[in-house]
């Protein structure tokens, strides 16, 4: 790097506090699923503390370790005000007919300017219906709305589900150092992603 230790300490500094200012909050939006039923997509508020627990814990192991590479077996508060904290990003819950969480969606702050870390967890009865393809399209048309160029995601490389849903939204999917363990790369300014895509092989589209 161009930078000794204490320049690079004050750069980081700086950029964590550039973060300290974030953008005001979206409001509240409608989403259609597949079948005709409509979820309701709103910022997460501290009062949703309960309903976001319960809807891990409703979350088969196997959705908990494709989301945090392992299988938490319940959120912890330290967690819960991590997403309700402005300067850590933005949560979507997306709240079903009968008021109940049925999924999370995060835009996280990231050091590198410009980029954001993707993430969400839909309920394993709400899989397969549209929610997820739903909510990434709300986190990049949010991430466009904030002036961010790049949204990137971590993924097990046999999230094939999770793969395709962000290849289709044009994400690039790059090896990390870590084994088994796949970043994507989604460019929001029109220019293409970084080198180095790796094959999908035979489990399906290039991933994102």
């Amino acid at each position: 790097l161009p930078f000794n230790a204490t320049e690079a300490a004050r750069a980081a500094a700086l950029a964590g506090a550039a973060l300290l200012h974030p953008s005001p909050p979206p409001g509240s939006r409608a989403v259609t699923l597949r079948d005709g039923t409509r979820v309701l997509v709103r910022p997460v508020t501290r009062g949703d503390a309960d309903a976001v627990r319960a809807m891990h814990e409703r979350c088969s192991l196997d959705s908990r370790r494709m989301r945090y590479f392992s299988p938490k077996p319940s959120l912890s508060r330290r967690s819960f005000e991590l997403f309700c904290d402005p300067a850590h990003g933005l949560t979507l819950v997306a709240e079903g007919p009968d008021g109940s969480v049925l999924a999370l969606a995060h835009l996280i702050h990231v050091l590198d300017p410009g980029v954001a870390e993707l993430a969400f967890l839909v309920e394993d009865a709400w899989q397969g219906r549209g929610l997820g393809r739903a909510l990434a399209g709300l986190l990049l048309g949010l991430g466009r709305e904030r002036g961010l160029v790049e949204l990137r995601a971590t993924a097990l490389g046999e999230n094939v589900r999770m793969r395709r849903l962000l290849a289709s939204l044009g994400g690039r999917t790059r090896r990390t150092g870590e084994p088994g363990v796949l970043e994507v790369r989604m460019r929001l300014d029109g220019r293409s992603a970084a080198p180095g895509a790796v094959d999908p092989g035979p489990g399906g589209a290039l991933a994102g």
